[in-house]
């Protein structure tokens, strides 16, 4: 990427397989720990060649309610997990409708689920991830399912591959202390090895008097608050913390990069990600900067992938629910494809309704008056925007995108929750994170004066890959 701005906004503070980890006396795992090069591009397919409303498969069955579907201007639906779905491949090929595949990995392991979740939230201390993404026989588990199902699905009018939704290390944002998991501690101290080279770099930047990197093991923020918790500033030490939080996120993005080029040995010419995705956050695995390099589309912050994937271009989509205001719905279809986004998922919570006395079914009337727009955003007016050859023209503004400082205004954030802070819980997190505010406010801010900006990623200036000259 290449970048010449005026001025560059940074905010907040700015403060692969392929090395052994060995636990017990047994066990030898080649892990990565080197850079997170990004996965392959894959150019979507000639027919994603405009906007595409993606229908959920809930209150509904496109087979059954086609005809809803057209009435209705809506021209493309999902397919869940895959296997065993071939009625629904055959329906796309015959009627030409597009879907996407969620749930591609199977659902519990990248979203914990059932009784999963309260194991890893609401605790101080730290905690062995259920499904560890660290076992080499977890990572079996999803890829087996990805076979099952992209194999079903491939032969379909198939848009993208979501290995799951509102996937996560934890759950969501959450604070949840994973994963200390003898493997994933065995991979973490390879990691830092590789990072610092030598233990005295560590505990030169640590301010610790650690032997060997054996001795290293993960650091809960319980054990790093009561220090980091009154001024001055200069005082707090919170390396231990952020670079475990630093390694896990790592330690996600990789696992998906893995998944995706496993998905990509079956169907090499679509697409593989997820959907549901957070704000970025200390808990979770939402380093973007990482997770840009991780998949190849994405439902997540538009704003920052529209800057990490706009040369090459990939696709982005966000989800579109009715909020009772047509303005309001038909402004956010607007917005999405003038950001950029080739499609939305929408959820169709009372979308198909059923004539109780007939048994007809028919569409809700807010979808009615919606019909015209539904038919225009997808019509040959939103071409241009969803051509991969498009790219944004922006001005010579750049907002620093900086993970660890997000994870110190994390920390800042959690003061006045004290020893409450696991219960600082993503919906909490997702209405008073300082760094998403501030974030958000600046892009607002740019676009309401009449300029585009440019995201840059703290990584890619690390490995020199911006030429801001």
């Amino acid at each position: 990427m290449r970048l010449k701005p005026h001025f560059i906004l940074v905010f907040l503070l700015t403060l692969i397989y392929g090395c052994t980890a060995t636990v017990g006396e047994k066990t030898e795992i080649d892990y990565p720990v080197g850079l997170l090069e990004p996965v392959p591009h894959i150019r979507q397919r000639p027919e994603w060649n405009r906007f595409t409303i993606l229908v959920w498969q809930w209150q509904n069955n496109v087979v059954q309610d086609l005809q809803i579907y057209i009435k209705a201007g809506l021209s493309g639906f999902h397919i869940d997990r895959g296997f065993g779905k071939e009625a629904f491949v055959q329906f796309s090929i015959k009627n030409s409708f597009p879907y996407y595949v969620d749930h591609a990995a199977g659902k519990g392991i990248l979203y914990l689920s059932g009784d999963l979740k309260p194991q890893v939230v609401g605790k101080r201390s730290l905690l062995v991830r259920p499904k560890s993404l660290a076992d080499p026989q977890i990572i079996d588990e999803l890829k087996e399912q990805i076979r099952a199902n992209v194999q079903t699905t491939k032969e379909g009018l198939v848009f993208a591959y979501a290995f799951d939704d509102e996937i996560s290390l934890g759950s969501f944002n959450s604070p949840a202390e994973v994963d200390a998991h003898p493997l994933s501690v065995a991979w973490y101290r390879q990691w830092l090895e590789a990072r610092y080279g030598r233990i005295g770099n560590l505990n030169e930047a640590w301010d610790s008097p650690y032997a060997s990197f054996e001795e290293i093991g993960p650091v809960s923020f319980e054990n790093v608050r009561r220090s980091a918790s009154t001024p001055p500033l200069k005082n707090w030490n919170l390396s231990p913390w952020m670079e475990w939080r630093h390694f896990m996120d790592y330690q996600f993005a990789q696992v998906l990069a893995n998944l995706t080029n496993y998905t990509n040995k079956i169907d090499s010419k679509i697409p593989a990600g997820f959907v549901g995705g957070q704000q970025p956050s200390a808990y979770g695995g939402y380093d973007y900067a990482l997770l840009s390099r991780a998949v190849q589309w994405m439902e997540g912050e538009s704003d920052l992938l529209r800057s990490f994937w706009n040369r090459p271009r990939r696709p982005r989509v966000l989800t579109y629910h009715l909020s009772g205001s047509y303005k309001t719905d038909a402004w956010t279809l607007w917005s999405c494809l003038a950001h950029g986004d080739q499609a939305t998922i929408a959820w169709p919570e009372g979308w198909f309704l059923t004539d109780e006395s007939t048994g007809n079914r028919y569409p809700a009337k807010e979808i009615e008056s919606l019909t015209p727009v539904f038919r225009e955003v997808q019509g040959e007016i939103s071409e241009f925007i969803v051509d991969p050859d498009t790219h944004l023209e922006t001005d010579p503004i750049g907002i620093y995108y900086s993970h660890p400082s997000i994870r110190a205004g994390w920390a800042m954030d959690s003061i006045p929750h004290g020893r409450t802070w696991p219960n600082r819980s993503s919906s909490i997190d997702d209405g008073n994170l300082a760094s998403g505010w501030l974030r958000r406010s600046w892009c607002r801010l740019l676009e309401d004066l009449g300029y585009q900006y440019e995201f840059i990623s703290y990584l890619d200036v690390q490995e020199k890959r911006i030429d801001l000259a």
